[in-house]
Parts: C-alpha cells; sequence; structure tokens
C-alpha cells in the first residue's frame, strides 16, 4: 500500500515537472508556439466618447497554426489566476478552433487590470500517456505590449 501511494507520488511529481512549461514573448517560439496578445481596457461611454475606465480588460489571444504548429495538439484552454500556490479562480475559457479541429485559434476574455499579473491562460494537450500543459504567462505580453 505504501509502495503504491509512492509511486503515484513520484508519478505526479513527473508530471508536474513536465506540464511547467511558461510561455512568454521570448519564450513561446522555443516551445512550437506563435502567440499574439492584445489588451483593450474597457470603458464606460457617455454619448460618444468614452469617459471613465471600468478596470476591466478585454484580453484577447491568437495563434499562428503556421509559425507555431504546437497548438495544434491543444484541446483546451483554462483561465488561471493564482497567489502564491492558492488558485483563486479557475475558469476554462471557450476558444475558436481551426478548421478539422486541429488546436485553437483564438481566445477571449475579459479580467480585472489588477488580476493580470496573477493570471495564466493554461493550454492543454489531449491525448494518452503525458500530456503537456503550457502556461501563458499573460503579464508577460501586457508588459511588452
Amino acid at each position: 500500500m505504501v509502495a503504491s501511494h509512492l509511486t503515484m507520488a513520484a508519478l505526479l511529481l513527473v508530471a508536474g515537472a513536465r506540464g511547467d512549461l511558461v510561455l512568454t514573448p521570448d519564450t513561446m517560439a522555443q516551445h512550437g508556439f506563435s502567440i499574439a496578445c492584445r489588451f483593450i481596457d474597457h470603458t464606460i461611454t457617455e454619448g460618444t466618447k468614452p469617459t471613465r475606465p471600468t478596470g476591466l480588460v478585454l484580453v484577447q489571444v491568437s495563434f499562428d497554426a503556421e509559425k507555431g504548429q504546437a497548438i495544434n495538439k491543444i484541446e483546451s484552454a483554462t483561465l488561471v489566476v493564482r497567489d502564491g500556490d492558492t488558485v483563486l479562480l479557475s475558469v476554462p475559457v471557450l476558444a475558436s478552433s481551426y478548421p478539422k479541429g486541429k488546436g485553437i485559434r483564438f481566445v477571449q476574455f475579459s479580467i480585472h487590470k489588477d488580476m493580470l499579473p496573477k493570471a495564466q491562460l493554461v493550454l492543454d494537450e489531449g491525448g494518452q500517456g503525458w500530456p503537456v500543459s503550457f502556461r501563458i504567462d499573460l503579464n508577460a505580453f501586457y508588459k511588452a505590449k
């Protein structure tokens, strides 16, 4: 019984280490991704002019499957907000796919600007064996804009 728990713990550690790949503007290409992020401040409009910000940011993440083919293996996306090791929020994100079900093409959601430094878009591969999770560091893309 103890041996089976130790084996399971070892497997989880290996899986966690394998799935801990962070994507930033500097690291995305080495992991086979081409990612573009766009951040648009939400504002309240009175008449024809935006008058005041709401604190929310529209985040648009798009993937180029020709320049970064790793996206073809991705089956799901989840918005995760953490404070250290504590997960504050984990929400599946609806993503539009390329034709013929080959990977994700575009993801869009809104988040409060104060949460961006703690937010990551987690991309999960499908399949059997040891699927990998990639974490897009949204704040790194926000700072690079």
